[in-house]
């Protein structure tokens, strides 16, 4: 028997003839209208600025910049492009959000001043803070230095009863707990 009458036999079997026609309609399916003036608007959007700023050279008599000036069209195109089709969104101010800004105490500053230690920073204590406020980095809570001696946390769309943890959480003095982990068999 050779090759061909094995992929006949095959192929007459219903289950496997039945198995081929889903085949072949899945690969012959339609691009959507939209997906297809999509694909063109991108391919305008990509293309049409190169032969704007190639004309646009040639007009000017510098026909060696065509490129770079297709260059600046296509930046000029695709900003207007993304902001048309999504304008940028809203900051925490008019969003709806809280922003608390604190300041490291000056008395402390100066007494490890006077004990010869140096003094603390606002970005020594960004990481201590996300980890206290934002262990699992799950929530959007943005903690940054607001100069040297100052922290803003950036707390968005949020209800009062969270910003007041937060603010607990900034408040309280932090607990060092101490725990045995040795074994029987240690």
């Amino acid at each position: 028997m050779d090759l061909f009458t094995c992929l006949t036999a095959l192929t007459e079997s219903a289950s496997l003839s039945s198995y081929l026609d889903l085949a072949q309609t899945n690969v012959t399916r339609e691009i959507s209208n939209t997906k297809l003036w999509l694909l063109l608007g991108a391919a305008a959007v990509l293309v049409l600025p190169f032969f704007a700023g190639s004309f646009l050279a040639k007009s000017l008599k510098m026909p060696n910049y065509g490129t770079r000036f297709g260059f600046i069209l296509l930046a000029i195109v695709a900003s207007a492009a993304t902001l048309t089709s999504k304008l940028p969104g809203l900051g925490v101010d008019l969003r709806g959000g809280t922003i608390l800004v604190y300041e490291i105490d000056p008395k402390k500053q100066a007494e490890r001043r006077a004990s010869d230690q140096p003094p603390i920073t606002s970005q020594d204590l960004i990481e201590p803070l996300i980890r206290r406020i934002n262990p699992s980095g799950t929530q959007e809570i943005v903690i940054r230095p607001y100069g040297e001696e100052q922290i803003e946390i950036i707390v968005p769309e949020v209800d009062q009863r969270e910003v007041d943890r937060i603010k607990k959480l900034v408040e309280e003095a932090g607990q060092l707990r101490f725990a045995i982990v040795a074994n029987q068999a240690d």
